[in-house]
């Protein structure tokens, strides 16, 4: 992938700048991680990982969330899809409280 498009990736990313930030708090790491994979994801031309998280992420209504913030909704499949496998559990409203107050910008 050019370097000029995994530049406008980062741009999209709060945490993950090419690197991973230097912090003790797990949520923010897991936040940078979700965003280095997402990035990995999308250099990957035919990649059925992201499409089946973007289906799943669709599926658990959540399409029309946040949807004005600017955070590509592949991105927001990432972050819904860890946040949910570790929690062990699918819970919407806990990632929508996560999101916000992890996340959203």
């Amino acid at each position: 992938m050019r370097w000029d498009k995994i530049t406008s990736l980062i741009d999209h990313c709060r945490y993950y700048k090419g690197e991973m930030p230097d912090t003790e708090d797990a949520n923010i790491r897991m936040c940078a991680f979700c965003e280095q994979k997402w990035i990995e994801f999308m250099e990957d031309r035919d990649n059925t990982m992201l499409s089946s998280l973007l289906s799943d992420y669709f599926e658990y209504g959540l399409r029309e969330f946040n949807l004005d913030d600017g955070v590509p909704a592949s991105l927001k499949a990432v972050l819904a899809n860890r946040y949910f496998q570790y929690n062990e559990r699918i819970d919407i409203p806990a990632f929508k409280f996560f999101y916000n107050k992890y996340y959203a910008k």
